[in-house]
């Protein structure tokens, strides 16, 4: 989303400012106020937060009319604030969705926006060219509601059968292009067209598709199982893929908190639609298996066993870890470790050195490294390869936590546990100095366009003299700033005091 936060984390903490009094019951459909809500009162909290301003606004206008959503409902009323916050009492994430919460109130509060649109049709040698102007007059709610850009196109005002000058004439070759793949905020916005799920339950469904690995990234990609499972469902057992069939549902059951059908009928209605899918089902059992299970195995392979040309694939045990393994198990016993905190990605590469598949690892804030698979690779152990441990002489490489993090560790471990940590994020590279305080490896640190050099060891005497030099650096700054402004008062003084006597002798 444009907060930077997933459909589900975004619940999970309006879930969180609910319990805490802030906001009202999140998970609701409901967008028509009621009459007994007091929107007046709510302002007039709001005056005590950071939306002193809007609030006094809003309060200023003769009659607050909200607008009306098209979805009504009795349980609970939309979404609105019920106690004022300061940034200082909600930090992160909590006061995004705070905020949003309450400029979305503002918003359905506020005066209509006023725009003026305008078109016009140009005609140049018989072909007809069309263009369109669009004007802000008056903001109104959308001076409360910034997450959108306003594109403003000014048109002039032209007559009809006006002759206009034709500056340049541009001729741009494009080609058709695919459909942009659906982000969450777009894909919540499509299950509300369709009707599938409800504002409590999409998010949940939304996070399923990653939980189950059915899709990837923040712009959803489907993984092979996720096709694999969509294709198979839509070749044996279509009704299921249907977007109709969950609307119907929906509609049934709002049919019956409106009163307009009964229980035992939707029941009865349900369980027979149910029963038909599941006799489709296992008669497509056998087929339906076999293609996910093609696809499974091919989202879960790395490439070739190096000591028997079996398929390496990753291996999820009961306790929830996640391994590399031979599938020719237990003729064949070989293992690799998972990467941590990183996504995999097989290339058709191999290493020249011990034979085991390279492959792809991405990790967040970090260039991705195409690197062979084992750890104990010589090829591996000299591409991390930082320095000489001063506490054992052997080597110093970078090593990487289950999370993901990196830091250096000597290769000596668990007889030497001398570690030093790394930036999380940006390149580094080491060429071999060290630090002649301590004797730890200095490494050049490359992050955001800017690259300096720096001993890894925070505890390095020159780290410490470097901060007592910014330290003396501040205090004589403000030192001097101190005797400036005492000079600048005393000069002041000395100005002033010639006046006074002056005017004393003229009134003596």
């Amino acid at each position: 989303t444009k907060l930077g936060l997933s459909a589900s984390r975004a619940m999970r903490v309006a879930e969180d400012l609910y319990t805490a009094g802030y906001i009202s019951y999140p998970r609701t459909d409901n967008t028509v106020y009621p009459p007994s809500l007091g929107l007046k009162r709510i302002l007039e909290k709001l005056k005590d937060s950071e939306f002193k301003d809007e609030a006094e606004e809003l309060l200023s206008q003769e009659r607050i009319r909200p607008s009306r959503g098209k979805t009504q409902t009795t349980d609970h009323p939309p979404i609105y604030p019920t106690e004022a916050a300061t940034r200082k009492k909600l930090k992160g994430d909590k006061w995004k969705i705070y905020e949003l919460v309450v400029r979305r109130f503002m918003a359905t509060v506020a005066p209509p926006a006023k725009a003026e649109l305008s078109d016009a049709t140009l005609d140049v040698n018989g072909e007809e060219f069309k263009a369109k102007g669009y004007r802000m007059l008056y903001l109104g709610w959308k001076k409360y509601y910034p997450y959108f850009k306003i594109n403003e196109f000014f048109l002039p005002t032209l007559v009809t059968g006006e002759e206009v000058v034709l500056k340049e004439v541009l001729s741009e070759k494009k080609m058709t292009q695919p459909p942009r793949r659906y982000t969450q905020g777009s894909l919540l916005q499509e299950m509300e067209r369709l009707s599938l799920g409800t504002k409590s339950t999409r998010h949940d469904i939304i996070q399923k598709l990653y939980d189950r690995k059915y899709a990837e990234g923040n712009d959803l990609v489907p993984t092979p199982s996720g096709v694999a499972v969509a294709e198979s469902l839509n070749r044996h057992a279509q009704i299921v893929t249907d977007s109709k069939m969950t609307a119907q549902l929906e509609k049934d059951m709002d049919e019956i908190a409106n009163g307009q059908a009964s229980l035992q009928e939707v029941v009865t209605e349900s369980q027979e639609m149910l029963s038909n899918i599941l006799d489709t089902l296992e008669a497509n059992r056998e087929q339906i298996g076999t293609e996910i299970r093609k696809a499974l195995e091919s989202q879960h392979f790395i490439g070739k066993c190096p000591d028997c040309d079996s398929d390496l694939k990753t291996i999820r045990t009961r306790f929830g870890k996640t391994f590399i393994g031979c599938s020719g198990y237990p003729d064949c016993k070989r293992t690799y470790p998972m990467p941590g905190g990183a996504k995999v990605e097989t290339t058709d590469e191999v290493c020249a050195t011990c034979k085991a598949p390279m492959v792809r690892v991405i990790r967040r804030g970090q260039p991705v490294i195409v690197h062979c698979l084992d750890p104990d690779c010589e090829s591996n152990q000299e591409r991390t390869k930082i320095g000489i441990c001063p506490q054992c002489s052997n080597d110093l490489r970078v090593v990487y936590s289950r999370a993901g993090k990196r830091f250096i560790g000597c290769a000596g471990y668990p007889d030497c546990t001398q570690t030093y940590p790394l930036p999380q994020y940006g390149r580094f590279s080491a060429d071999g100095e060290t630090c002649p305080e301590c004797g730890a490896p200095i490494l050049l640190i490359s992050m955001r366009g800017r690259a300096w050099q720096s001993c890894v060891n925070l505890d390095c005497p020159t780290r410490k003299k470097s901060k007592k030099k910014t330290t003396k650096k501040k205090t004589a700054k403000k030192k001097t700033t101190k005797k400036t402004a005492s000079k600048a008062k005393k000069t002041a003084a000395a100005s002033e005091s010639p006046a006074k006597t002056d005017a004393d002798k003229s009134q003596q």
